[in-house]
């Protein structure tokens, strides 16, 4: 046995096993089968990338998303991409003018234009919104009422409101990916619930509501109180596991927290607690401690939001369903963006990574703080992180947008770039008010907006169904505070990328036969390899381009994935071109191609190795031939 070939396990090393394709049999020592079939059916257009640097982040032009409210200062913003159409996008924010409340605006061309097509009542505040399947959208505000609007044409035209008692900061999230339950919508935020010791006490408590029926009638609220009476609850939005569980999270704090910058910074002021569904959507429970939070309420509240993030891996990568959860922490003697994972449906996480890549000077007397954390995960599973960061202005009072991202799960993450073209910086924007009551007058001039320090309670982050990424944060860059995105892009040789469109291929599977040449594993690099060779069975022939595209790509020992595809494509239609391996572009009748390296990433699962059996399948996947 050649150095380069490894095993899984030094007591797996005495099992004589036979790793097989077709009529090939090689000798191996351990049982792991390669199964490959090839199939023949519809074919939607092939995909390919530009060339950039790998590992890259790519920012494009900041566009300005409340371009027709100009006027009107903007805060607290939200964004939502459509699951089945990546030109679909939905931004909701808070404004100030005349009508003060909430608006919403829709893109209908990928986010590079914006149109309004909903305001709430005047004096509404904390929106948030969300896209379902089928072009349905819903945007959720808090008046008088918590009021949920829903509209049927992706945002274009919206119904009249449903009705809900009042909570504060409210999400809305929608289940587009289980199958089961793919369109359910839930709405939930901060409610009140009366304690059972007898003096009439009232303790905060996690509301939520639910709609089977895609928003048409909700049932509920089902209400978990905090753990202890003395905590108060901070909401944090809301996400659906693969089999339709929801979980969201919310920040605990304690009676007694931090007051001023020179308390101790490590001095816990509270938990993050991720709460879930269960029987069905009938118990809401808490499920696990993410992290202790260090939070400064006096000081730095008054330039960080203490509301946490979540999101969730959908795709069908190494990290499908692992939760990731983000929040502004002081742990590191400055305000930085923290980031945990979990792989068990939110029970355990792992210890916090600080995502914020700044490093203070000991000592430093008003360290810039990293604050206002959102967080997607794309269509490939890299994870995004957004945040404001103080960094560059010396008074800590204004804020550049920046972004990283990582490619291991949440484990590392890259050099994060501004996303902005511009600073938010501090503007005195005098205003005037008065008042009058018990036979007396009064009045006040007012200079400094206390949101432009922070924007509000929360920012936005999504991505859309080709893999790009759309932050959403505001800046007073025209000098007043408005809404801005940009399309940002991850590239990464392990990580699937925004794809662009090509034309379409025809299915050549029926006359064509796949070589695959002996496997290589590498349990250290978690790599197996590879040669294929593509050989033409007809009577005339094939020209160029030629492409194997993966329909279907799993294992029976762990999680696997593609690596190195030419379309970054790291699951069901990951390709490999295999034009370059053709004699003049084309395969003749009876010629074999040259041969094409295909590698992937597997994750061999504990249990899979204690249980190895006899066909316990390496690869399992179905492929295609693509040519003209």
């Amino acid at each position: 046995m050649k150095q380069g070939h490894r095993f899984l396990s030094t007591e797996l090393q005495k099992k004589n096993v036979v790793l097989g394709f077709r009529s090939t049999r090689l000798s191996w020592s351990l049982l792991l089968v390669l199964v490959v079939r090839l199939c023949v059916g519809q074919v939607s257009q092939a995909a390919q990338i530009a060339d950039r640097t790998d590992g890259s982040i790519v920012v494009g032009a900041n566009i300005q998303v409340s371009k027709s409210q100009a006027n009107s200062p903007h805060f607290e913003v939200l964004i939502a991409a459509d699951p089945d159409d990546p030109t679909h996008l939905l931004a909701c924010s808070m404004w100030r003018n005349e009508k003060s409340g909430t608006i919403a605006y829709t893109s209908f061309d990928g986010a590079r234009s914006w149109q309004e097509t909903l305001r709430g009542p005047k004096g509404s505040g904390d929106p948030s919104c969300a896209f379902g399947p089928n072009g349905a959208a819903y945007v959720a505000i808090l008046s008088n009422e918590m009021l949920l609007f829903k509209s049927l044409d992706s945002g274009k035209t919206w119904g009249e409101p449903i009705k809900f008692p009042w909570i504060d900061r409210e999400y809305v999230t929608v289940d587009n990916f289980s199958s089961q339950d793919r369109g359910r919508v839930y709405l939930h935020g901060r409610g009140r619930i009366l304690s059972v010791d007898g003096q009439d006490n009232w303790l905060p408590s996690f509301d939520l509501w639910t709609s089977n029926d895609s928003g048409e009638a909700f049932r509920g609220a089902r209400k978990l109180a905090v753990t202890e009476p003395n905590h108060g609850i901070r909401m944090g939005n809301g996400v659906v596991l693969a089999d339709g569980k929801f979980v969201g999270i919310m920040f605990e704090s304690n009676s007694r927290t931090a007051t001023s910058q020179q308390e101790d910074s490590q001095r816990r002021s509270g938990r993050l607690v991720a709460v879930s569904t269960r029987d069905n959507d009938q118990t809401l429970l808490p499920v696990g401690i993410v992290s202790d939070v260090s939070f400064d309420f006096g000081h730095r509240g008054k330039t960080c939001s203490v509301l946490p993030v979540l999101s969730v891996d959908h795709t069908n990568g190494p990290f499908k369903n692992r939760l990731y959860a983000a929040w502004s922490d002081l742990r590191v003697g400055r305000m930085a963006v923290l980031i945990s994972y979990s792989s068990d449906t939110g029970k355990t996480w792992s210890s916090p990574v600080v995502v914020s890549d700044y490093d203070s000077k000991p000592n430093t007397l008003n360290p810039p703080d990293d604050c206002m954390p959102s967080i997607a995960v794309n269509s490939a599973g890299v994870v995004g992180v957004m945040w404001y960061d103080h960094r560059d202005s010396p008074d800590n009072t204004g804020y550049w947008p920046r972004f990283s991202a990582s490619l291991d799960g949440g484990e590392t993450f890259l050099p994060s770039v501004k996303v902005s073209e511009a600073p938010s910086s501090l503007a005195f924007v005098p205003s005037a008010s008065s008042r009058s009551g018990n036979g007396k007058l009064a009045f006040s001039v007012a200079g400094v907006d206390e949101m432009q320090f922070n924007g509000g309670h929360t920012a936005g982050l999504t991505s859309s169904a080709d893999g790009a990424f759309h932050p959403l944060w505001v800046d007073n860059r025209t000098g007043i505070s408005q809404v801005w995105t940009a399309a940002v892009t991850v590239v990464s040789s392990s990580i699937a990328t925004p794809l662009e469109s090509s034309p379409a291929l025809t299915n050549v599977t029926d006359r064509i036969a796949l070589r695959l040449g002996r496997p290589i594993y590498e349990p250290a690099k978690h790599v197996i390899a590879f040669d294929a060779r593509i050989e033409n069975m007809s009577k005339e022939p094939l020209l160029g381009p030629i492409k194997l595209r993966f329909s279907s790509l799993s294992s029976r020992l762990g999680q696997i994935s593609a690596l190195k595809s030419d379309n970054r494509i790291v699951n069901g239609n990951a390709e490999w071109d295999f034009t370059n391996e053709l004699k003049h572009g084309a395969l003749k009748a009876g010629e074999w191609s040259g041969p094409k390296r295909l590698e992937f990433r597997l994750y061999v699962t504990p249990e899979a190795v204690r249980s190895l059996c006899i066909f316990c399948n390496l690869i399992d996947a179905e492929v295609m031939v693509l040519a003209p």
